[in-house]
């Protein structure tokens, strides 16, 4: 769920742990390019930033064993909002495990845990990326359609026949851009939005492909593509 107010951005996350899970979840992490200007958690969990090890990064630490969110469970409300654009972020999830007994013939042999990075489960979502430095709408063209790429790749627009619509969209647009046709070039932007807009959940008539799933029509486009693409594309909308 992502919602804007002026040039702030707030991203708030559910984490869902597998009904197989041998573990709880009691943390969950961010990589960040942006430092948050703020930061909230569920009840029983606690939010912070900083920077760990080689990266910034915004996380949810439960604070005691009955917060822990429970194998086959999903909790909301890690949040947090910034000045920045959406990009696509690492983000790691720690289960929660009983410590080890330490006694005096043992207390030696106890090694460091792992790092996070290492120790825990990884995948990918949306989150905070600084503005580049080349804010032209060319530059921002050429980032949205990388941003289209990796979202396709990543599985979480599930349609060829849709990448390739939007892409061609996106590359109208820079045609138009670079023959000097800011109007076409807007009005390419605008049906690339439209676009994700009927591929959400719910959203449009269904498309070959596509069936009914428990609860409600399957979408092409998930909820992370279209907030990273639809916010990208509108940043350059207001630049044209």
């Amino acid at each position: 769920m992502t919602a804007t107010r002026g040039d702030t951005i707030r991203l708030s996350y559910a984490l869902t742990v597998g009904g197989g899970s041998a573990q709880p979840a009691n943390f969950f992490l961010l990589r960040s390019d942006v430092h948050p200007a703020a930061v909230s958690a569920p009840v029983g969990w606690y939010a912070s930033s900083g920077v760990i090890e080689d990266s910034s990064e915004v996380d949810w630490s439960s604070l005691a064993g009955g917060a822990d969110v429970r194998p086959g469970a999903t909790e909301g409300g890690y949040e947090a909002e910034a000045v920045a654009l959406l990009g696509i972020v690492t983000y790691r999830v720690q289960g929660r495990h009983a410590p080890p007994v330490v006694t005096d013939s043992t207390e030696g042999l106890i090694q460091s845990p792992p790092s996070v990075w290492v120790n825990s489960v990884a995948g990918s979502t949306v989150g905070f990326v600084a503005v580049p430095s080349d804010t032209s709408a060319g530059a921002l063209l050429a980032r949205l359609d990388s941003l289209l790429r990796q979202s396709c790749h990543l599985g979480w627009i599930r349609n060829r026949e849709v990448c390739h619509d939007l892409g061609g969209r996106l590359l109208e647009a820079a045609r138009d851009l670079s023959a000097g046709h800011a109007r076409e070039a807007s009005e390419d932007l605008r049906e690339f939005v439209r676009i994700l807009r009927e591929r959400r959940p719910g959203e449009g008539e269904p498309e070959p492909g596509e069936h009914e799933a428990r609860g409600g029509r399957q979408a092409l486009v998930n909820d992370e593509a279209y907030w990273l693409l639809r916010l990208n594309a509108e940043h350059i909308l207001a630049r044209l």
